[in-house]
């Protein structure tokens, strides 16, 4: 007696959707089939059968039997080999592309997620996380995924900043201090100074451009000030007669930074640093 049969093998790896048909002849009728673990039952067929071997013992009438042996086959796991180009800069400019794809039954369809786009790359992507969904030929799907990282750019400039001194001079200066991006960094400013402190600065307002390592750029601007002009008020008598008594004459300013300090120059100045000075006829100032 001879078995002979017909196997159905697994369509998607791991699954248990094998079938085995056996054909039994020789020997005389009627025969018996019985299935061995992990099959089981009598009938000619079994089906939902994971990968594997499978063996039957068929008895005829008159008790004489044969055993017949058979493999159920599976397509090998699917695995995706993606790779992502990550976005630069705070921009939506990553890529993610499918490489290469083996096992499962090749007439591969791919779909991305979010998008629904079927192509093997996708590009202008945001950081973040990007599922592929993948249909062999036979149906059998896997999901994996590829994940967009993020080259941040710098994030903040914060600026110490000295004034002018004098109203209408350059003696102001600002140094740009940055957050995030990766150092080391560049700096233009906008009266083309390339160090991370501008000097010899003019009250006005200033941009610095910094460049970081990944070539990222970020901007901002800081003011620089000056005092107002400072503007000298003299008050007492304008003309002192001969023989008069001596008379106050005080001085005043506003602008510039307080406190103000005062120097009088003339003949007769006792105190020359004094706010208010006692003029007597004989006295001459300037």
């Amino acid at each position: 007696m001879t078995i002979t049969g017909v196997v159905t093998d697994v369509l998607c790896n791991g699954n248990s959707n094998g079938i085995i048909t056996i054909n039994p002849s020789g020997g005389t009728q009627v025969f018996q089939a019985n299935w061995q673990p992990p099959a089981s039952g009598t009938n000619y067929t079994v089906a939902n059968l994971p990968a594997g071997t499978f063996s039957v013992i068929v008895t005829d009438i008159n008790n004489c039997n044969a055993t017949g042996t058979f493999t159920v086959n599976q397509p090998s796991p699917i695995y995706v080999y993606s790779s992502t180009t990550p976005a630069h800069c705070g921009i939506d400019n990553g890529t993610a592309t499918i490489d290469s794809i083996n096992g499962g039954t090749p007439g591969y369809t791919y779909i991305w997620s979010p998008g629904n786009a079927t192509t093997l790359t996708i590009d202008s992507l945001a950081s973040g996380n990007y599922l592929i969904n993948l249909t062999d030929n036979n149906g059998c799907q896997v999901t994996t995924n590829a994940y967009v990282t993020n080259i941040a750019p710098p994030s903040q400039i914060t600026f110490i900043d000295t004034n002018a001194i004098c109203n209408g001079t350059n003696t102001g200066s600002a140094t740009a201090n940055v957050v995030g991006g990766l150092a080391p960094y560049t700096y233009l400013w906008s009266d083309l100074q390339t160090t991370q402190t501008a000097s010899a600065l003019a009250a006005g307002i200033y941009t610095v451009t910094v460049t970081d390592a990944n070539g990222c750029t970020f901007a901002k601007s800081t003011v620089i000030t000056q005092p107002n002009p400072i503007v000298v008020f003299v008050s007492g008598a304008d003309s002192i007669c001969l023989n008069s008594y001596a008379v106050n004459i005080s001085v005043n300013a506003s602008g510039g930074t307080f406190p103000y300090h005062y120097f009088w120059t003339g003949s007769g100045i006792t105190n020359p640093t004094a706010q208010t000075q006692l003029v007597s006829p004989d006295i001459s100032t300037n």
